[in-house]
């Protein structure tokens, strides 16, 4: 919505003793405007050729939660019925480390589950049995927790590697740019292409 309103001369004056919501109030609508975001044409298929060809593909968003997630289900970064997908979803030291510390249980017993075919489905397509996958949804509220803590920030790096994919909601543009960091940094054998469409990705790429 596009809206108006007269302030008084001394703007300075105003913006230091009136609060936001304040400002923000009896406004006068000019018009309104939308636009439906939507995905391109054969995004899922594309990033299904970059996992054939070995190449990981992570979505950092300022997006919350429910929206990344439900994008990273459109475009085929999410399977619920491949993929277990686990979830740091907090600030807090504590709750964090206790994430961190059920995640990679849950990773070990997926990798163990693999061997045994009671925990594989069977692809109709191709009649062979594939086992779950592993993804990660990360509040980029909790990376700065994280990346403070070396412990956790290791807990965090072998969760990445063993991770199909991961998607970082709530990321802020700096957020986006420590990540490309905390991965090239500590995997010397890491390429990493970053991809963007706004001003908020220029320190990620």
């Amino acid at each position: 919505m596009f809206a108006i309103k007269e302030l008084d001369k001394d703007i300075e004056a105003t913006i230091k003793t009136e609060v936001e919501d304040s400002l923000e109030s009896n406004l006068e609508l000019l018009g309104v405007t939308g636009l439906e975001d939507l995905l391109q044409n054969n995004v899922a298929v594309t990033i299904k050729d970059f996992r054939l060809a070995g190449i990981k593909v992570w979505m950092l968003t300022g997006d919350k939660g429910e929206t990344a997630e439900n994008i990273g289900i459109s475009c085929g970064l999410l399977d619920p019925e491949i993929h277990q997908v686990m979830k740091i979803i907090n600030n807090n030291v504590e709750t964090i480390q206790t994430q961190l510390k059920k995640v990679s249980s849950q990773m070990v017993m997926n990798h163990i589950q693999s061997k045994n075919t009671d925990a594989c489905i069977m692809d109709q397509d191709t009649e062979t049995e594939e086992c779950k996958e592993f993804s990660l949804l990360v509040d980029g509220t909790a990376l700065p927790v994280i990346f403070k803590d070396a412990d956790l920030s290791d807990m965090l790096l072998t969760i990445f590697q063993h991770s199909n994919s991961v998607i970082v909601f709530r990321c802020s543009p700096d957020e986006k740019s420590q990540i490309i960091k905390f991965v090239i940094r500590n995997n010397s054998k890491a390429f990493c292409c970053a991809i963007g469409d706004g001003s908020n990705d220029i320190n990620m790429i």
